[in-house]
């Protein structure tokens, strides 16, 4: 009986080729949630603290204090986001592109969210859809930016 060697269909082979290596994967996938979560967690909760500064003078934090809830509000989200993703990504590597398409969507939603309420649209017969469809807008162009 003769042994063969499988040898990839000439698509699988291009398909290989193109697909990216875990790191950069990574790497372009938490630049993404970092941005994401920059305008939708950051901004927001720093302009929010930042216009109410009575917060910290009734609190009596110090400025190292300040500074390090600003740190943590800066890059927890990023850092609890990436890890997520990498390790659903190391599972496998589908479960990791629908847990960050499922993210991204998240914090497009919060974005979204934060926006309308600046914008004062209260309705939220109209904030919801409006919501739910940049999300999905996100959603679809993170899928067809691969």
């Amino acid at each position: 009986m003769e042994e063969t060697t499988a040898v990839p269909a000439e698509g699988d082979a291009a398909a290989c080729e193109r697909a990216p290596s875990f790191a950069r994967l990574f790497a372009r996938r938490t630049a993404i949630i970092a941005g994401l979560s920059a305008l939708a967690v950051t901004q927001p909760l720093l302009g929010l603290f930042g216009d109410n500064a009575t917060f910290f003078v009734a609190g009596r934090y110090t400025a190292a204090q300040i500074v390090v809830f600003a740190l943590v509000v800066a890059f927890v989200p990023t850092l609890v986001g990436g890890v997520l993703v990498a390790i659903s990504a190391a599972a496998n590597r589908r479960i990791g592109t629908v847990v960050f398409v499922a993210l991204a969507a998240m914090l497009a939603t919060a974005f979204a969210l934060a926006m309308l309420r600046s914008a004062e649209i209260d309705s939220t017969w109209l904030v919801l859809p409006l919501a739910a469809a940049f999300a999905g807008i996100v959603a679809v162009g993170i899928v067809r930016s691969r």
